[in-house]
């Protein structure tokens, strides 16, 4: 079966931290989850959608979602320490602890934590972990073995490299890299 005349798709990508800039939630209560905006902003996102389905081109349908976004746009109070939080895991590769982190910001482990899922979603410590994995995948090419690309990455062996792809990726590291297009969702 074949949709009558063309179909497309526009995808929106949120730096770590951005989401909650523009939705009042905790960006947790979204962690792990497939939701559809309709459920939570059921007549604005109605709108929206009719809007682009009636706007000609691709820029224009671009402009209506900037627009939306835009309208949106409520920076939480806590949001430039969580932006900080990341640019600082980010920075070293996430080879950093949560305790340094916090102390880097002058504030509590505790009460980063509890910033970070609010504005994130995950923990400092699994983005850190997110990071380095994601180190590993741009290492991967120059890497002359597995355990070389784990200490290259920031990981303690290539033991906590495998447990990461699996965890992230559902694949060995081997099984990943053979075909890295093809990564379950």
């Amino acid at each position: 079966m074949t949709a009558p005349g063309s179909v497309g798709m526009l995808a929106v990508v949120f730096y770590p931290c951005a989401l909650r800039a523009f939705f009042p939630n905790p960006v947790n209560e979204f962690t792990n989850q497939s939701i559809s905006l309709d459920n939570i902003l059921p007549a604005e996102i109605k709108a929206l959608q009719e809007r682009i389905i009636e706007a000609n081109g691709v820029y224009a349908r671009i402009l209506l979602i900037e627009n939306f976004l835009l309208d949106r746009l409520s920076i939480p109070n806590d949001f430039s320490l969580s932006k900080e939080a990341v640019n600082i895991i980010a920075g070293v590769n996430g080879q950093i602890a949560v305790n340094e982190v916090a102390s880097k910001l002058d504030i509590s482990k505790r009460q980063l934590e509890r910033t970070f899922l609010k504005n994130v979603g995950i923990s400092p410590r699994k983005f850190g972990r997110i990071v380095r994995f994601n180190t590993s995948i741009k290492h991967f090419e120059r890497a002359t073995s597995l355990t070389a690309l784990a200490y290259e990455a920031g990981y303690f062996d290539s033991s906590h490299l495998i447990r990461d792809f699996r965890e992230f990726t559902g694949l060995s590291p081997k099984a990943f890299f053979r075909h890295p297009c093809q990564i379950p969702q």
